[in-house]
């Protein structure tokens, strides 16, 4: 694979709401196009923006979580 993107809806409830997408400072990893996680999260970011109408809570960096740590790919995690 050249890519990981893991979505995820959130369901917390009204108080918290928009889309926000994680990586990893930890994965530096480029795939065949030279993308890294950081940027790849910064381009999904602004495109699920200019379709659906959330709050943009923003690119965060998360080194927690496994899926966007141990990938050999770049990888994301989106909320919304």
């Amino acid at each position: 694979a050249d890519l990981f993107i893991s979505i995820h809806l959130n369901s917390f409830g009204s108080s918290a709401n928009g889309t926000e997408t994680y990586y990893s400072a930890k994965n530096t990893n480029k795939n065949d196009w030279g993308i890294t996680s950081k940027e790849l999260a910064n381009r999904m970011q602004k495109a699920i923006q200019n379709v659906i109408n959330r709050q943009n809570r923003g690119v965060k960096v998360n080194s927690n979580l496994a899926v966007l740590t141990h990938t050999n790919m770049p990888a994301i995690l989106i909320e919304t």
